[in-house]
């Protein structure tokens, strides 16, 4: 890596963390917020966006009154995500509100039909709260069906006070669609890190390779393949016993005023995340197919080649926002094919328009 694509990369990722600050506009310096739908799993993709949100309240002075996570705020049957819905518990708490609190709902990739139970919260939230503000940060839209999307799309949009940011051209259009009005394009939560305490990367160590990060879900496009791994190898039997007791005491609303288990998960998802960060720093580049490893290898100033998942999702979102950047690279084979020397590669990107 050398210094010009270096500075580059670097320009590049101070801007997309700025670029955040838009968000001011419908919600500004020192609002009072609830957070809401906080990632509670171990998908560090979604942790580095709670800590990216976090890192932006901090940054604009928001006044946040509350935190709650999925389980807080619903109860769902897994034979039937789609048919989540507010507990009377989470109607009484959002109701109890000051009037000027705004509602702010985590950003991410759920929006759709892949993942229903979080589409339905954040349809419920909606309903049940017509006359307050909502902010929904970033987020990319995929549904695998057209009627669920525009009746979705409607059901969302009919809130005149409800304002989406949304991570690629795509998924702005989907929403311009039934409300050209409606929308706004900004880059990932997680971008707020960039250079904050803890998020300055050391130096590479010389001929550490490539790390595959591949992922093994529902979202893949193609098999796992050897020498890689994926977010869940980083969790261990401790951690599990902590989320359960964790969401145990959320499902049975053992934490009335909601600090005490959104406190606990900070600590238990921060070092969960350190996991990851400690993967990335040790290798000199990073070969993946999921998003937030993308982006985490940009955060840590790592060259990164990416693979699409199976819905487009990192071309998606590198085309809206990683063009600028000589070290991130469409390129299947540092994926799925054999180990190569990419940081030269890299190096020798900076006529890239």
């Amino acid at each position: 890596m050398n210094d010009r694509s270096a500075a580059r990369h670097g320009e590049a990722m101070h801007e997309l963390s700025r670029a955040l600050d838009a968000i001011g506009g419908v919600l500004p310096r020192g609002t009072p917020i609830a957070y809401l739908d906080y990632a509670f799993h171990f998908n560090v993709g979604d942790l580095l966006i709670n800590l990216g949100c976090e890192a932006l309240f901090e940054r604009m002075g928001y006044d946040v009154r509350l935190r709650l996570s999925f389980f807080d705020l619903c109860d769902v049957d897994w034979a039937a995500p789609a048919g989540a819905r507010l507990k009377p518990s989470a109607r009484r708490t959002l109701d109890a509100l000051p009037a000027d609190v705004v509602l702010v709902l985590h950003g991410g990739g759920n929006f759709g039909d892949w993942y229903p139970e979080y589409q339905a919260l954040r349809e419920s939230v909606v309903a049940h709260c017509p006359e307050r503000r909502i902010v929904m940060l970033p987020q990319s839209l995929h549904f695998r069906d057209a009627i669920a999307q525009r009746r979705s799309l409607e059901r969302l949009l009919a809130h005149r006070d409800l304002h989406l940011f949304l991570r690629d051209a795509e998924s702005l259009e989907a929403v311009r669609a039934h409300a050209p009005d409606r929308g706004q394009l900004l880059p990932d939560m997680a971008h707020a890190l960039w250079r904050t305490p803890g998020w300055i990367a050391p130096p590479a160590p010389a001929g550490a390779g490539t790390l595959r990060l591949r992922r093994r879900d529902d979202e893949a496009l193609r098999d796992a393949v050897p020498d890689s791994f994926d977010w869940p190898d980083l969790i261990g039997p401790g951690d599990l016993l902590a989320f359960r007791a964790l969401r145990f005491t959320m499902h049975r609303d053992l934490d009335r005023r909601h600090r005490f288990a959104a406190r606990g998960w900070q600590a238990l998802s921060q070092r969960v995340v350190a996991r990851a960060r400690q993967r990335f720093v040790a290798h000199e580049a990073i070969a993946t197919d999921r998003l937030h490893g993308l982006i985490l290898a940009a955060l840590l100033e790592r060259p990164v080649r990416y693979a699409d998942n199976r819905y487009g999702k990192l071309s998606r979102y590198a085309r809206a926002w990683l063009g600028d950047s000589p070290w991130v690279l469409a390129d299947d084979g540092g994926v799925h094919g054999a180990a190569q020397p990419a940081p030269p590669t890299l190096q020798h990107q900076e006529a890239r328009p």
